[in-house]
């Protein structure tokens, strides 16, 4: 029984504190809180700026690799509609924004619990408490805008360096004209499976944020803890995130 009743607690305490985030830098931002924009912009710089050199490397690698097969398909069956075609989307709608996800479980998810353990290990979290104010809206509401705003910027640049890389790979290996390509691979279906993509990222964001938040608020009693919940936090976005993208490719 417990190992039922466990994940259904962790999944509310994790909605319940995203909900408190939401609604804490909302109504922070419209009290004219002049602490919450400094906290943010500082939110802001570490989810969206710091990551960016990083996710963008990653992306180059993925997509050379992918234009690698993609070329090798082509010296086989020279099918260059179809393989470029379905070589845009998969980058796009697929391989991106999970990359995305899985480094926002590697970043977001570790850096938010192993934070909010060390706040709670100084009795920060306590100290806000004691003064009325909710600790969510302080810690959680900054970080919240922070990845969300993230999401756009994040799959812009992955799917802009991934697809020039693969492009790329695929002159040099297929011998396909740059024009060709452009013509191939920048189509409607591709704009499409940018936005769909956009919504992936979103989505892994969020519940990055959600996990990170939830072990975060576990209690914290010696220092070695804060390493134990960033692995576990780690371990459980990556988890959930990979769930997440199963289940919307197997009902989409």
């Amino acid at each position: 029984m417990a190992t039922v009743i466990e994940p259904v607690r962790f999944l509310g305490t994790a909605c319940w504190l995203v909900w408190r985030a939401a609604r804490g830098i909302t109504v922070r931002c419209w009290h004219d809180d002049p602490l919450v924009y400094g906290a943010t912009a500082v939110a802001i710089s570490r989810s969206v700026w710091r990551q960016l050199p990083m996710i963008a490397a990653i992306s180059a690698l993925i997509g050379a690799l992918t234009g690698i097969l993609a070329g090798q398909v082509l010296n086989v069956y020279r099918a260059e509609l179809l393989v470029l075609a379905a070589m845009t989307e998969a980058l796009f709608r697929q391989i991106v924004p999970l990359v995305i996800g899985i480094f926002a479980s590697g970043s977001t998810a570790v850096d938010l619990a192993s934070r909010i353990g060390a706040m709670r290990l100084a009795n920060e979290i306590e100290a806000l408490e004691s003064m009325g104010n909710d600790s969510a809206a302080f810690v959680l509401g900054p970080a919240l805008a922070g990845i969300v705003l993230a999401g756009p910027p994040h799959l812009i640049v992955g799917a802009a360096v991934s697809l020039l890389a693969a492009g790329l790979t695929v002159v040099a290996t297929a011998n396909i004209g740059w024009h060709d390509l452009y013509i191939l691979t920048l189509t409607d279906r591709s704009g499409v499976a940018l936005l769909a993509g956009l919504g992936k990222v979103m989505v892994y964001s969020l519940i990055a944020f959600a996990v990170g938040a939830a072990i975060g608020a576990q209690p914290v009693r010696v220092p070695s803890d804060i390493g134990a919940r960033a692995g576990q936090a780690f371990r459980t976005g990556l988890l959930a995130i990979l769930a997440a993208a199963t289940l919307w490719e197997a009902f989409a």
